[in-house]
This record gives C-alpha cells, sequence and structure tokens, in this order.
C-alpha cells in the first residue's frame, strides 16, 4: 500500500470535517464493509488508533473506516491537489500520467458499459491505494529523480504534519 495515499485520505478526511485527529477505531486485523472482510497487512491487528498512530503503523483497517465515511470524491480532491494525476518531471522518457479515480472519473471512463457507478466497496480499497488509482511518477522514484521525488513526498509530509499541528490547536 501506499504511504502517500494514506496522507492524502487523512488531509481529505480532516479538510472535509469528516474525521479528526483524535477519531479512532480498534483494528483486530479486518473490519467488515459490504458484506466483505477487508484486511490489515497486520494479521492479528494493530489495536486502538487514531490518525497519528494510524500514519505511523500504515493501519489499514483505520483507513478503510475513514475512507467509507467520506466517500471516493474528497480522497481523489486532495491526492490532486498532492499532485497524483499528472506526469512528474523527472527526466524519464515516456512517463504517463496516474490515474485519480473518483465517481466522475468512473462515470467517464466507463461510459457506454454498465459500470459506471462507483460501488461502496471499491473506496476501502482505494484510501490505501488499491484498485483503479495509478500512482505511475510518485510511487517510483528511479535513478537521477530519486532525490527530487523524495524531496517532493518530505514537503507534503512536512504540510501534513503543520496541518496537523493546527487541528490540534484548534482543538
Amino acid at each position: 500500500a501506499s504511504a502517500r495515499i494514506f496522507v492524502g485520505a487523512s488531509a481529505a478526511g480532516l479538510a472535509e470535517g469528516v474525521i479528526t485527529p483524535a477519531d479512532g477505531i480498534f483494528c483486530n486485523g479486518a473490519k467488515v464493509f459490504y458484506k466483505r472482510a477487508f484486511h490489515c497487512w497486520k494479521a492479528g491487528g494493530h489495536g486502538f488508533m487514531n490518525l497519528e498512530a494510524a500514519l505511523k503503523n500504515s493501519c489499514d483497517v483505520y483507513f478503510y473506516t475513514m475512507s467509507v465515511r467520506m466517500g471516493p470524491d474528497p480522497i481523489a480532491k486532495v491526492a490532486k491537489s498532492f499532485g497524483f494525476g499528472k506526469v512528474f518531471d523527472i527526466g524519464i522518457p515516456g512517463q504517463k500520467k496516474g490515474i485519480v479515480p473518483s465517481t466522475d472519473w468512473k462515470k467517464e471512463y466507463f461510459k457506454g458499459t454498465e459500470n459506471t457507478r462507483w460501488w461502496p466497496g471499491e473506496t476501502p480499497s482505494y484510501a490505501i491505494g488499491q484498485g483503479a488509482l495509478q500512482v505511475e511518477g510518485a510511487h517510483h522514484p528511479v535513478f537521477g529523480g530519486a532525490q527530487r521525488q523524495i524531496d517532493h513526498r518530505h514537503r507534503h509530509a512536512v504540510a501534513l504534519d503543520r496541518a496537523l499541528a493546527g487541528f490540534q490547536r484548534a482543538a
């Protein structure tokens, strides 16, 4: 799973007012949504997780839960603001922009088929960087572009830290 998606999903939830840093869940290793079990990477679970602990531990169950609360579109909006869905100029020929799925994207991409609806069960996987999400440049720092990618990611991590600090001061 992509840690950058965790950050984006967290920022989306904070921006939409759907979650706060203190909101917590109990991770026992899996949670059922829409009659399907979604598993955490840690089989026995992480125990109680708030936002900070979920980011530190990459707790899938926390991000599944929060994504179901907010839906896919806020995640897409924040992911795009972080640069997902764009070509990263790291000097490698043939790069393609990634895909940032949303309800509108799915309607357009699958136009003319029966698969235009965003199904609620798609959202938990999306929140941890799986499904239709493609993160070309953001996911693969290579050769000379690696330092630029690391610097770019660091700026986003610092921005999230500042946002969290602002929410904690306001609380």
